[in-house]
């Protein structure tokens, strides 16, 4: 009898002594940390453009975004791949679809722009509180191959608009959550 007692006194003392210090460390630990993207399945098809989406979304939601502040107002083109590139002297985003174009955002107007290489140099034609900052767009493939004819015009002439105004874009991350089963 004298040894069960004791054992339910160490077992509670032990349980006890956890929860506290459980409950201590929670307390003293702050604000968890904003959970990441939810995980598209690489099953899915797009599902490199769904979680770039995904990303792109969370770090916009999370405020100071400064990749892709500004998007086209229509999807590009054969959309597969949305990434950010660290340059300096700028924001760099690159589209990967029917072509690979660099998109650089600066505060300062580009340089001269020499086709066929560079599609469009000029004002971005909108502002974003995102990105207050940032008054002009350079666009110019990569990747060595010329755009075809469709991808050429579609970046010579598309408006930009901010994130928030961009309803493909919205429509894309809608998508994304429905396929990582996030609604």
């Amino acid at each position: 009898m004298k040894r069960t007692l004791i054992v339910v006194v160490a077992v509670v003392l032990v349980l006890g002594g956890v929860a506290v210090a459980g409950a201590m460390g929670a307390w003293s630990d702050g604000p968890a940390a904003p959970p990441g993207p939810p995980v598209v399945d690489a099953s899915v098809p797009d599902h490199e453009l769904l979680q770039d989406a995904l990303a792109i979304d969370a770090e916009w939601r999370r405020g100071g975004i400064a990749h892709f502040a500004f998007l086209p107002a229509n999807r590009p083109p054969g959309l597969r791949r949305l990434e950010g590139i660290e340059v300096p002297d700028g924001v760099t985003d690159l589209y990967t679809g029917d072509a690979r174009i660099l998109v650089k955002y600066t505060a300062d107007p580009p340089g001269r722009c020499v086709p066929p290489a560079c599609l469009r140099s000029g004002p971005i034609g909108a502002a974003s509180g995102d990105a207050p900052s940032l008054h002009y767009v350079t666009a110019v493939t990569t990747g060595g191959a010329e755009p075809g004819a469709r991808a050429a015009r579609f970046w010579a002439t598309t408006a930009w608009v901010p994130i928030a105004q961009a309803t493909w874009f919205a429509d894309l991350v809608t998508e994304a959550r429905t396929a990582a089963g996030r609604h």
